[in-house]
């Protein structure tokens, strides 16, 4: 209201699973049908974060079409998710001349390390390896920016200023090297999370100083009318798509099957998928111990099956004896009884984060969208690495793994992948088709590998896995 008494043409939609958007069974619950939160969109290569900066560029498509409006003088400005849409539109559409961010300019450094964010449709996969949110800022250059912070210490568990300060220092850098340090600022409000009059007051001011709109009034706000929320009510179309019906449209066509089926380019694709190193690291060993009870001797090694990670695993068998190696994650007792009784040897193997390396609760598996290795694909990797470890080492020509347990989705990824590393296995999945899991369960379906889908559901990955057994979690 505000800057329409300044003579701006103002456009305010609904952010993201917000508002009228909200829709649903129970569009009212604070993790309700249609929010941002749905991760049935997480096995296909499509990600939610593309819906929320197409609406932020078809809102300045909205603008700039209109006669009133000056296309060379857009701002675009939101606070908290609607930041984010902002530092996101400013980094790809160049229409935008200025960018106000407001109490959620932090890093991606500061998510991932502290696992505190927990909006999925914030979550590009791999967007850590291109970029932090100081690089988003800098696309912006060298037109203006202004980022407004919470009060220092209120804001921490998300947004803290110091993470802020980062993401604005590089960007400043890059402003710097285009001549435009005026053009950029980071000011801390008075106040806490939200768009108080404090941080709408420099809004004012930056959109004075930068748009000039016709009526300038300073920075002090004015006398507005509120009104009320039912009264600004837009009304959505009856048959209106809800976000679970854009995700669903988006896994109706997938897995894309290619026919006739070419196993290489389908394992190429996997690996790609669940991000693994090319070409894969040798495998760095060493044994820290022994022991010995009765027909038995047990080895104690440390892996390294990439550099900085080191996986605790221990090698069970009859004394002097060689032979075919089944991996065992987890620790499972029972798959280390079943492996012995059918005369195998047994690697059993912590893979990373679990067992004696577990990490604290949270959600921290997550985090590996941000680098784009999914942890299902670390988990298949450490399984890969570990049998490529058991052949070298133990010069045996048969590894198997025995998975039926928590760690079977990693193992049967692992054997589809490398077939020719883990000859075979029995393992035991949750599901039997991740489409159809996904559909019937998208507000809570797991979501581990992004993109996953769009080539391979679970029939195709046994179908890569000859050697393999897999049973459905009852």
């Amino acid at each position: 209201m505000n800057l329409a008494l300044r003579g701006c043409v103002v456009l305010s939609y609904d952010y993201h699973g917000y508002g009228e958007r909200k829709t649903g069974d129970d569009p009212n619950h604070p993790t309700g049908s249609n929010t941002h939160d749905i991760r049935s969109f997480s096995f296909s290569r499509r990600t939610a974060t593309a819906i929320e900066v197409l609406d932020a560029v078809r809102a300045v498509d909205v603008l700039t079409a209109r006669p009133e409006v000056d296309p060379q003088q857009i701002g675009f400005t939101g606070e908290s998710g609607g930041s984010n849409s902002t530092y996101w539109v400013a980094a790809v559409d160049p229409r935008v001349k200025l960018a106000v961010p407001v109490s959620s300019v932090t890093t991606f450094d500061y998510w991932i390390r502290t696992d505190c964010n927990w909006d999925w449709h914030q979550r590009p996969p791999g967007i850590r390896c291109i970029a932090d949110i100081g690089t988003l800022l800098a696309l912006h250059a060298p037109r203006p920016l202004l980022i407004i912070s919470s009060r220092r210490g209120t804001d921490d568990q998300e947004f803290p200023l110091e993470e802020a300060e980062k993401s604005y220092q590089w960007a400043r850098h890059v402003y710097g090297l285009l001549g435009a340090e005026k053009a950029v600022t980071h000011y801390e409000s008075t106040t806490a999370h939200g768009y108080q009059e404090d941080k709408r007051e420099q809004l004012y001011r930056a959109v004075e100083r930068w748009l000039h709109p016709p009526f300038p009034k300073g920075e002090k706000e004015l006398p507005a009318k509120v009104e009320r929320v039912e009264d600004l009510r837009c009304g959505l179309p009856e048959k209106d798509l809800t976000i679970r019906d854009v995700y669903a449209q988006w896994l109706s066509g997938l897995p894309r099957r290619s026919e006739p089926s070419d196993p290489a380019s389908l394992r190429a694709f996997l690996r790609q998928r669940l991000g693994w190193p090319q070409p894969l690291a040798a495998v760095k060993a060493q044994n820290v111990g022994q022991a010995g009870k009765g027909p038995w001797s047990a080895e104690f090694w440390v892996l390294e099956p990439e550099p900085g990670i080191r996986l605790p695993a221990m090698r069970i068998g009859p004394k002097g004896a060689d032979g075919p190696i089944t991996l065992v994650p987890g620790r499972d007792k029972e798959a280390v009884a079943r492996a012995l009784e059918a005369g195998r040897q047994v690697l059993a193997i912590d893979l990373r984060g679990t067992g004696e390396i577990a990490p604290p609760e949270g959600n921290v598996r997550n985090w590996a969208w941000f680098a784009g290795r999914p942890w299902p694909g670390q988990w298949a990797f450490d399984l890969v690495q570990a049998a490529r470890f058991c052949r070298e080492k133990f010069s045996t020509s048969s590894v198997a793994v025995d998975a039926q347990n928590d760690y079977g989705w990693p193992a049967l990824l692992a054997g589809a992948a490398a077939p020719d590393v883990i000859a075979s296995g029995n393992v035991r999945v949750p599901r039997a088709s991740l489409r159809e899991d996904l559909l019937a369960h998208g507000d809570h379906a797991l979501a581990d590998v992004p993109g996953l889908l769009e080539r391979l559901d679970i029939p195709q990955l046994c179908q890569l896995w000859p050697g393999g057994q897999v049973s459905v979690s009852k």
